[in-house]
Protein backbone atom coordinates (compact mmCIF):
# COMPACT_ATOMS: atom_id res chain seq x y z
CA UNK A 1 0.00 0.00 0.00
CA UNK A 2 1.23 3.54 -0.19
CA UNK A 3 0.03 6.43 1.15
CA UNK A 4 0.54 10.03 0.07
CA UNK A 5 -0.07 12.44 2.75
CA UNK A 6 0.19 16.32 3.12
CA UNK A 7 -1.53 19.36 4.80
CA UNK A 8 -3.07 22.41 3.23
CA UNK A 9 -5.84 25.07 3.30
CA UNK A 10 -9.24 24.93 1.20
CA UNK A 11 -11.08 28.00 -0.09
CA UNK A 12 -12.71 28.31 3.64
CA UNK A 13 -9.10 29.21 5.24
CA UNK A 14 -9.16 26.00 7.23
CA UNK A 15 -6.51 23.29 7.60
CA UNK A 16 -7.54 19.96 5.70
CA UNK A 17 -5.41 16.55 5.89
CA UNK A 18 -5.47 14.31 2.32
CA UNK A 19 -4.33 10.94 2.60
CA UNK A 20 -4.32 9.18 -1.28
CA UNK A 21 -2.71 6.17 -2.79
CA UNK A 22 -2.59 2.87 -4.05
CA UNK A 23 -3.96 -0.43 -2.47
CA UNK A 24 -2.46 -3.81 -3.51
CA UNK A 25 -4.66 -6.09 -2.39
CA UNK A 26 -8.04 -4.53 -3.44
CA UNK A 27 -6.57 -2.67 -6.66
CA UNK A 28 -7.56 0.16 -6.38
CA UNK A 29 -6.75 3.72 -5.86
CA UNK A 30 -8.35 5.86 -2.94
CA UNK A 31 -8.47 9.68 -1.42
CA UNK A 32 -9.65 10.48 1.99
CA UNK A 33 -9.78 14.24 2.56
CA UNK A 34 -10.44 15.34 6.36
CA UNK A 35 -10.85 18.37 8.55
CA UNK A 36 -8.09 19.04 10.82
CA UNK A 37 -9.95 20.75 13.00
CA UNK A 38 -13.03 18.48 13.88
CA UNK A 39 -11.78 15.51 12.21
CA UNK A 40 -14.74 15.06 10.22
CA UNK A 41 -14.31 13.16 6.65
CA UNK A 42 -15.07 15.52 3.72
CA UNK A 43 -14.52 13.35 0.69
CA UNK A 44 -13.95 9.85 1.22
CA UNK A 45 -13.59 7.21 -2.16
CA UNK A 46 -12.32 3.92 -3.68
CA UNK A 47 -11.20 4.39 -7.41
CA UNK A 48 -11.88 0.74 -8.43
CA UNK A 49 -9.85 -1.22 -10.42
CA UNK A 50 -10.81 -4.27 -12.81
CA UNK A 51 -7.43 -6.44 -13.70
CA UNK A 52 -7.22 -7.98 -16.74
CA UNK A 53 -4.05 -9.69 -17.53
CA UNK A 54 -2.41 -7.98 -14.33
CA UNK A 55 -2.20 -4.85 -16.00
CA UNK A 56 -5.34 -2.13 -15.36
CA UNK A 57 -7.35 -1.16 -18.26
CA UNK A 58 -6.28 1.76 -20.68
CA UNK A 59 -7.54 4.96 -19.48
CA UNK A 60 -7.62 4.16 -15.72
CA UNK A 61 -5.41 6.59 -14.56
CA UNK A 62 -7.25 9.40 -15.93
CA UNK A 63 -10.31 8.79 -14.75
CA UNK A 64 -8.95 8.28 -11.48
CA UNK A 65 -6.78 11.95 -11.85
CA UNK A 66 -10.44 13.09 -13.00
CA UNK A 67 -12.33 11.78 -9.97
CA UNK A 68 -9.78 13.25 -7.57
CA UNK A 69 -9.25 16.78 -9.22
CA UNK A 70 -13.56 17.14 -8.77
CA UNK A 71 -12.94 16.84 -4.77
CA UNK A 72 -10.00 18.79 -5.17
CA UNK A 73 -12.05 21.65 -7.09
CA UNK A 74 -14.83 21.26 -4.76
CA UNK A 75 -13.36 21.35 -1.89
CA UNK A 76 -10.40 24.50 -3.10
CA UNK A 77 -7.14 22.31 -2.69
CA UNK A 78 -4.48 22.96 -4.46
CA UNK A 79 -2.07 20.30 -4.75
CA UNK A 80 1.84 20.37 -4.36
CA UNK A 81 4.12 19.71 -7.10
CA UNK A 82 4.81 16.28 -8.05
CA UNK A 83 1.25 14.80 -6.62
CA UNK A 84 0.50 12.67 -9.19
CA UNK A 85 3.78 11.37 -9.96
CA UNK A 86 3.43 10.10 -6.12
CA UNK A 87 0.60 8.14 -6.64
CA UNK A 88 1.56 5.85 -8.93
CA UNK A 89 1.62 2.24 -7.56
CA UNK A 90 4.57 1.75 -5.16
CA UNK A 91 5.93 -1.89 -4.93
CA UNK A 92 5.91 -2.43 -0.82
CA UNK A 93 4.46 -0.37 1.58
CA UNK A 94 5.29 2.94 1.79
CA UNK A 95 4.29 6.10 3.29
CA UNK A 96 5.39 9.25 1.20
CA UNK A 97 4.57 12.73 2.71
CA UNK A 98 4.87 16.58 1.52
CA UNK A 99 7.40 18.24 4.09
CA UNK A 100 9.11 21.76 3.62
CA UNK A 101 8.25 21.58 -0.32
CA UNK A 102 9.22 18.26 -0.93
CA UNK A 103 8.38 14.69 -0.56
CA UNK A 104 9.82 12.48 1.89
CA UNK A 105 9.37 8.47 1.59
CA UNK A 106 9.16 5.95 4.24
CA UNK A 107 8.61 2.24 4.55
CA UNK A 108 6.12 0.96 6.82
Amino acid sequence: MSQVIFETLNLSGREVRIQAGWDNPTQCYYLTITSESTGKTLWDCMYQLEILGGRSPKGFWDQVKVGMNCAFQDLGIELPEGFWDQLEPKKGNVIIRWKKNHWLETEI
